[in-house]
Parts: structure tokens; sequence; C-alpha cells
């Protein structure tokens, strides 16, 4: 067995006596486990567990069929399920542009979901739970934040799908987003864990699985954000998506595409595909957080484009095109981040108001509100000027104030608390 693998099977629940004390976790893991320089550790766990259901997985496979990226790419063979309501619209701005002296359209990505859970996540889920399915997983682990778009995404999808959700969670600025996805965790029954930050969150994680596959069930763990090579060809799919609109007219070809920048998968799906469609978008990247180390964003993003194009080229037999990221391919704005992670910045509610008085569509303090700031800038500056600007609003616009009406937050494991009992940060108060 994996030397990782077998030192994992070893800390069972032990580990949980180190969740509040971040300096032994290096202690346990010694010199040849440095987990935050070890994103495969992911990867070992999924695999070493993996019964494959070879008629499962072909029936999956058979789903990608009907992709528009299947039709791009005919040999595609890549298990998929349906999470989404696809296409999803595009639209001019009317309003908005007439405000603005400018041309600019929206993909509503906020209706991905239905009823269900929606904005970009599932058209990356899609992908991921089926991976899980094929694999005979009957659990789903993943990360987040509190109020993590992704990890409430994919408790809501894995419940419907029939897997059990478990998120691992750390700390964030609070919201009225936190409180309604935490609510919705509830809601859905989510085995909710919380860790005050990454390194503690990854040992935890382990535990969990070590508890998890003690019990006899198989976990399958997705990264954070969902923004695995898997994942993200869901947005290689939508850049053949959005071909198939502008080919039928109803939307000009694009010039620029805006979309928060966050995990990366959504910004490198796009780039990716317009690349392989030969399409001439420049993806405007906005960063949602600053940077902990200098060209992160680069590095993750150049790191994530040639995995996806990897294995595209590996599952459309060698028919998908293997590519070069340039620089004037993406372009990686981290002007509008705000001072860390979730917290709203002033621009980023101004563009939401804007948004919401012009064309009655919401957007999010954390995200779309910092992407669509940018959006409005550039034009403001006249860089845009000309041009045709599409932004992508990768905000979940389903409404769930029935749902989380019928929950109390007080059937949380009570270090989530504090998230309703202390007051939302002082923007998220603007009504």
């Amino acid at each position: 067995m994996n030397r990782f693998i077998a030192l994992c099977l070893t800390l069972g629940s032990a580990t949980q006596s180190y969740a509040c004390e971040p300096s032994k976790v290096k202690t346990i893991f010694g010199n040849n486990i440095e987990m935050k320089h070890n994103p495969e550790w992911i990867e070992q766990l999924n695999q070493a567990i993996a019964q494959e259901d070879p008629a499962l997985k072909k029936k999956l496979e058979d789903n990608c069929a009907a992709l528009p990226l299947a039709k791009q790419f005919p040999a595609l063979r890549i298990p998929h399920i349906s999470l989404c309501t696809l296409p999803t619209p595009v639209q001019k701005l009317e309003n908005l542009s007439k405000e603005l002296g400018a041309t600019v359209f929206i993909k509503r990505d906020d209706m991905t979901g239905g009823q269900s859970y929606g904005g970009n996540k599932p058209r990356k889920l899609a992908l991921e739970l089926a991976r899980a399915l094929s694999h005979r997983a009957n659990t789903v682990i993943t990360f987040g934040c509190a109020g993590s778009n992704h990890a409430v995404a994919t408790s809501e999808h894995a419940r419907n799908l029939g897997l059990e959700p478990i998120c691992m969670l750390k700390p964030q600025a609070n919201s009225q987003v936190v409180r309604k996805n935490l609510l919705l965790h509830l809601a859905n029954g989510t085995e909710l864990h919380y860790a005050p930050n990454n390194d503690v969150r990854k040992v935890l994680t382990i535990s969990t699985w070590v508890d998890v596959v003690n019990k006899g069930l198989r976990p399958y763990i997705i990264p954070t954000g969902g923004s695995t090579p898997l994942g993200t060809v869901g947005f290689v799919n939508a850049a053949c998506e959005l071909k198939e609109q502008i080919d039928a007219g109803l939307i000009p070809m694009p010039d620029y595409v805006y979309v928060p920048c966050g995990s990366c998968a959504t910004t490198v799906g796009l780039t990716l595909g317009f690349k392989a469609l030969n399409l001439p978008i420049k993806v405007i990247a906005i960063a949602v957080e600053p940077e902990e180390e200098q060209q992160e964003f680069k590095t993750t993003i150049t790191k994530l484009f040639k995995a996806t194009n990897e294995l595209l080229n590996k599952v459309t037999n060698g028919t998908f095109p293997i590519l070069q990221l340039k620089s004037e391919d993406i372009e990686i704005n981290l002007n509008f981040t705000g001072p860390e992670y979730a917290v709203f910045t002033q621009e980023g509610i101004v563009a939401r108001e804007l948004l919401k008085k012009t064309e009655a569509i919401m957007i999010d303090g954390t995200y779309t509100c910092k992407a669509f700031a940018a959006l409005l800038a550039d034009i403001k500056s006249k860089k845009s000027e000309n041009k045709t600007v599409l932004f992508w609003n990768t905000y979940c616009g389903t409404e769930f104030q029935k749902r989380v009406a019928s929950v109390n937050y007080k059937d949380l494991p009570a270090c989530f608390h504090a998230y309703f009992e202390e007051d939302v940060q002082e923007l998220d108060r603007v009504s």
C-alpha cells in the first residue's frame, strides 16, 4: 500500500485531538508528507478505495454525446450526469447598455439550477459526481469556507443522487449568503466539520475519510471549488455552448468575457475552450481575493490549463488539440479583490445596485459583484469602447427562502451559531 495511504489509515480518529493545534500538523505528517505542497493526496485517497463499475461508467459516458463539447469533438468519452438547465440564456442588458453607452451582454448561469442549487458549480459537479458514481462512492467529502457556494452545491446535488454529503468548512467574513448556505446544509442533512485553517482542515479531512472507510462506506473527495481538470471540462463545454449561441445569432462574437476568478476553473475552462474553437475572445479574470504568493493566480491557471488540456486530449482519443496558453489569451485583474476573501467592497455594492436597478438581476458580494465592478471600470476608462462585452454571471439565482424557513440554525454544530448571532459585515447591510 502507498506509504501515504498507510499513514492516513493509522491516524484514525486520533487526529481529532490535533484539530485546534496547527503547530502539530507538520509533526503528524513529518518531512515526507507536506500537505500544503502535495495536492495529489486527494487523488491518492480517491484511488485507494475506488471500485469502478464498468457498466455504470459506460452509461455515464454515453451521456456525454449530447454535450456541445462532444459535437465539436465526437470522440469524447467522459462520465457525465445532467445537473443543469442548459443552455443558459444570453441576453443584452438593454437598460444598462443605454445608461453606460456600451454594448453589454450577460450569460445567465445564475439560472443553471432550476429548483436546485445553480450558478457555475453544477457544470463542474456534473463531471466530478459522475466519476464518484462510477467509483461506486456512497459518500462525498468536499471543502470550502463557511458560506461556500461550492460546498452547498455539492451537498445539494450529492444528496439528490443518493450520496451522503460531508463538508469541511473554515471561517470567513459573515454575510447573508453564509447564513443561507449554512441553513441549506441543515436542510440537506450535510455532515459539517469546522476547522480554523487550511492545514487543520486537511488533517480533519483525512481523519473523517478514515472514519467513513472504517464504517464500510466509500467516500469520494472533491477539491475546493470542484476546480480539478475534470471539473474544468465543464467550462470547456460551456465555451462550446456559447459558440452554438453565437452561431445561432443569439449574441454577436464577444471581444471580452468577464468572470470572477477564485479557484480558477471557470476562467481556465472558458479560455481553453475558446482557444480550441479558434474564437477570438479574451477572458478577463477578476480575482476575488488577494494573492498569498506572487503570481499565484497565474501559476494556478497555467497548471490547470495544461492538466485539463492533457485530460481532454486523452478522453477524445487525441482529437482535442494540445494548446499553449499565451499571455494575450487571458487578463488577470487583481484590482478589485478587497482586503480578503468574502469581504465585500464599495465598488462591488455599487455595481450590484446598478445591475439590480437597471435589469433586476442579482449578483453577490464575494464573487460576481467584484467582476461586474471591474467591467464597469473598464467601460468608464474606455478600455471596452467599441467592444462587445459579455458578463458571465456565476451566481446562483435560485430562491431558497421557503426551504430555509423550515430549519433552525441552533440545530447546526455550535461552532456555526456565531454566524447567526453576530451581525453581518457592514456592506452587506445595504438593502
